[in-house]
């Protein structure tokens, strides 16, 4: 039809799964059809756009339950991004700075998942680009949790390590564009950094309201 019409054919073709609840094909009949605008009523939309694109890869069926999704929820983006994004703004203001200057670092190319970045995201492989993004907040948390620089936040230790990790935020920020981009624009929106000519960054924060509220789940 296309050709017919002397319209331009796609070059590339992507097909996506099948997903089931809670292991069962959705029906009408069984009454187990997920209404995806209901979905977004109830939870944050990149809270659905997250689990859709790491939990099941585009190229396979995958299953979603409430509790798997809330589960998820909590975990990852409530509290491995979320309280990582809070506690480091929270940080910075304690340390009553302007701003804390920084050397500039650049993601780590020598991680694996760095060079796949890219490549995942053209071949439609969303959950790997994310599990990338991911080791990035772990690594952060981990900083976070180890140097513990709510001790001494008098130190220059402490506030680089503070600095070091509003930046770190920021280029979680931008690597999250293409999958959350209004959490991604929360995080950017709330950093600021300035490159100066002694090759150093100049960053600042302002603490905003938490990125995932942790859901309280009944069973």
């Amino acid at each position: 039809m296309l050709m017919s019409a002397g319209l331009e054919v796609p070059k590339k073709i992507a097909v996506h799964g099948w997903i089931t609840v809670d292991g069962q094909k959705m029906s009408k009949t069984i009454g187990n059809v997920i209404d995806p605008f209901e979905l977004v009523k109830k939870y944050p939309l990149d809270a659905v756009r997250y689990f859709f694109l790491r939990e099941i890869p585009f190229d396979n069926d995958g299953d979603f339950s409430y509790e798997r999704f809330e589960e998820c929820y909590n975990s990852n983006l409530a509290h491995d991004l979320g309280n990582l994004m809070l506690r480091v703004t929270t940080l910075f203001e304690k340390t009553e700075q302007k701003e804390i200057a920084i050397k500039p670092f650049a993601v780590a190319e020598s991680d694996p998942w760095y060079a796949n970045y890219h490549d995942a995201i053209k071949a439609f492989r969303y959950h790997e680009a994310l599990e990338f993004v991911w080791t990035l907040v772990r690594e952060a948390n981990k900083r976070l949790t180890d140097e513990k620089p709510w001790e001494a936040l008098t130190d220059e230790k402490s506030k680089q390590c503070v600095g070091e990790l509003l930046f770190r935020l920021y280029q979680i920020g931008r690597l999250l564009r293409p999958f959350l981009p209004d959490t991604a624009e929360k995080i950017i929106g709330q950093i600021e950094f300035v490159e100066t000519s002694d090759a150093l960054v100049h960053i600042s924060s302002k603490k905003g309201k938490p990125l995932f509220p942790a859901l309280e789940i009944k069973r």
